[in-house]
């Protein structure tokens, strides 16, 4: 999971826009990625633009995933509108 900060120079909108049509068909090319999940702020003023979920089966396939060519050009690409980034790696419990 990453929280994503975008670029000051960038609208929420052109954020969302860069993302949706540029830098996820990057991220859909990684090797054993099972689901993806993009969720984007709907306030400007918050200090956080988005959420991207990237779900593997284990560790070991998300490591490898991002050490591959394309985990090297997902990261390469996200420069262009993303600021900032938290990740973390977490493990889904749920509730209801």
């Amino acid at each position: 999971m990453y929280l994503l900060k975008k670029k000051q120079n960038l609208s929420l909108e052109d954020f969302k826009n860069y993302w949706l049509t540029k830098h996820v068909p990057i991220v859909l090319k990684l090797p054993n990625l099972r689901r993806y999940v993009v969720s984007v702020s709907i306030d400007e003023r918050s200090e956080f633009a988005g959420v991207a979920e990237l779900w593997f089966e284990n560790r070991e396939e998300m490591r490898a995933a991002l050490k591959s060519d394309v985990g090297k050009e997902m990261v390469s690409d996200a420069s262009n509108f993303v600021e900032s980034a938290i990740m973390l790696v977490v493990e889904e419990n749920v509730i209801r």
